[in-house]
């Protein structure tokens, strides 16, 4: 979308320079004048990049940006237009990939960034990681990515999420499914499972996938 009126922008700048241009060779406006038209522009965008742990587990590490834009539209004449571009920056971000956290309870599990304990299931030849949760606009969501190292066609994966608090409770059961129908040997999916189990509740989620 910020892409579409950055162009609807710099197209109607056109314009109205031919415009001018227009109304001069005619005589209309008299004289012709060299003028210039100046743009500057922040576009803030996200950058993703993947990276391998010690542990050999893939992480996406997801981080803003913001680019700064400049152009400068020189009409030197009323057939010379001239787009310069000063060139564009960006903000310098640096990264810093963890390994996933084990919980200090000893159950074997993980600590994602919001601090919640998870545990994961899955058959054997499917990798399961990237798994992080956060509130939703109904609830809860958890999401990650699985990766199929059998030799076969995965179809239809299904991620199925409950949900405990504190005390150890369990507060629900959802299911999602892999965002990819057919999981190919060797191809990866990213998963969405939504819940409307009150992100203030949670403490702990286990996480099962079923092939």
């Amino acid at each position: 979308m910020r892409k579409l009126l950055v162009g609807l922008v710099l197209a109607l700048t056109l314009l109205l320079a031919l415009a001018i241009l227009a109304f001069a060779q005619d005589g209309t406006i008299g004289q012709f004048q060299p003028f210039s038209i100046n743009i500057q522009h922040e576009e803030p965008v996200t950058v993703t990049s993947t990276t391998m742990t010690a542990a050999g587990e893939a992480i996406t590490v997801t981080t803003p940006l913001t680019l700064n834009v400049a152009v400068r539209i020189d009409v030197t004449g009323p057939d010379i237009v001239e787009v310069v571009s000063d060139g564009a920056t960006a903000s310098s971000v640096e990264l810093f990939v963890a390994e996933p956290e084990p919980a200090p309870d000893g159950s074997g599990g993980f600590v994602d960034s919001s601090g919640h304990i998870y545990t994961v299931e899955a058959p054997d030849g499917v990798t399961v990681g990237q798994i992080q949760s956060k509130e939703s606009f109904i609830g809860t969501e958890v999401f990650g990515r699985l990766t199929n190292d059998t030799d076969a066609t995965l179809r239809f994966v299904q991620i199925t999420v409950q949900f405990f608090d504190n005390a150890g409770t369990l507060l629900g059961v959802d299911t999602g499914f892999a965002n990819l129908d057919e999981v190919a040997s060797g191809q990866s999916s990213p998963f969405q499972v939504q819940s409307l189990v009150d992100y203030s509740d949670v403490a702990g989620y286990a996480v099962q996938v079923e092939p």
